[in-house]
């Protein structure tokens, strides 16, 4: 909610896109049986945030303290989404990209304006010494604290920074080298298309038939694609800031799955999930400004809507309604086969 009403500074499009989040098909199911990847993306948002909080300033003319405190919150985010799991390490690719982004842009407009340039490279650089300790003195601090609970058990007693480095090398190779198969993996390329749900869990009870699949809200994923595609454009004819944030944040967490050798699973396209609503809110507020869309609609009783959040309202119904559709096969709620059978609309779906 913080995240897009800074963004586009609508309280109904904050709204709408926090409801979006919350029905999306996989952010229920990861986040009710508790996977690492809830943290993850957690801290992903809380990352973002921050920067973006870093980027709606004037970095040329802000008091020092303003700057730092942003950036400091978004080190430590990081360095608590990494001792998470890795793949918050993704998003941080991201964050580079925003803040030497920001600092590149406002160099322009200083040069632009006529204004002397060296006291603004001095500070520039100041921030950049800054960042050095905030996103890899303090990131890895936490880091290195996350596995004190384990370095420091009795059988490593004296060697904890040997132990840190040896789960590191553990980690890393089983990952690297892990050469195996799954009847439910799924290539990078198919998660926004949502071609393979992955099956957790199947029970007969005798209240019914449970079963717990993981896969995205279709209505949500496969509208996602179009915005993003609308933010690209976006961003490269007339260079909207939110379209920055969405294609920063999309694609450091998504492209690099397409060089990870090991097999994978559409649960590892849950980081990106946040991204795809904020481009729906960025097409969805765009749509508010611009076009037919954004003509006012007198209903009775003298209350007035736009068209753009009329059309959100819907959208979000849409996805509510599919949301109660498939909750038995999300929750593991006592269902019968049939009607789990019902909702495969591919073949690739397996929910009985």
């Amino acid at each position: 909610y913080h995240l897009i009403k800074r963004l586009f500074g609508k309280t109904w499009l904050a709204a709408g896109g926090t409801i979006l989040f919350a029905l999306d098909f996989m952010h229920f199911t990861q986040t009710r049986i508790a996977t690492i990847d809830t943290y993850a993306v957690f801290f992903l948002l809380l990352m973002y945030d921050a920067m973006l909080c870093f980027c709606q300033q004037d970095v040329r003319a802000a008091p020092m303290r303003k700057l730092l405190l942003p950036l400091f919150l978004c080190g430590a985010f990081t360095g608590l989404g990494i001792a998470a799991k890795w793949t918050a390490a993704y998003g941080a690719l991201g964050l580079a990209v925003l803040f030497f982004g920001k600092l590149l842009c406002a160099g322009r407009e200083a040069r632009r304006r006529g204004e002397e340039l060296r006291p603004i490279l001095v500070r520039f650089g100041k921030l950049c010494g800054w960042c050095c300790l905030f996103f890899l003195a303090l990131p890895f601090g936490i880091y290195f604290a996350a596995f004190l609970p384990i370095t420091t058990l009795p059988h490593n007693v004296g060697d904890v920074w040997g132990a840190f480095w040896n789960y590191q090398v553990t980690m890393f190779s089983y990952h690297s080298q892990l050469v195996a198969t799954h009847a439910f993996a799924s290539p990078w390329y198919e998660w926004p298309l949502d071609v393979r749900p992955i099956w957790y869990f199947a029970h007969d009870t005798s209240q019914g038939y449970s079963t717990i699949s993981a896969f995205g809200n279709p209505l949500l994923w496969w509208a996602g694609i179009p915005a993003l595609g609308a933010a690209a454009c976006l961003w490269w004819k007339e260079r909207f800031r939110w379209a920055g944030l969405v294609l920063a944040g999309f694609l450091s967490v998504y492209l690099p799955w397409v060089l990870v050798p090991r097999l994978t699973f559409i649960y590892h396209y849950f980081t990106a999930a946040p991204f795809l609503v904020v481009a729906l809110c960025g097409v969805f507020s765009l749509l508010y400004q611009r076009g037919g869309f954004a003509r006012q609609l007198t209903f009775p009783g003298g209350i007035q809507c736009s068209g753009a959040t009329l059309l959100l309202a819907a959208f979000t119904a849409a996805c509510l309604l599919l949301f109660a559709v498939y909750f038995p096969v999300l929750s593991g709620s006592p269902t019968t086969r049939d009607y789990a059978n019902a909702l495969e609309l591919f073949e690739t779906w397996y929910f009985a």
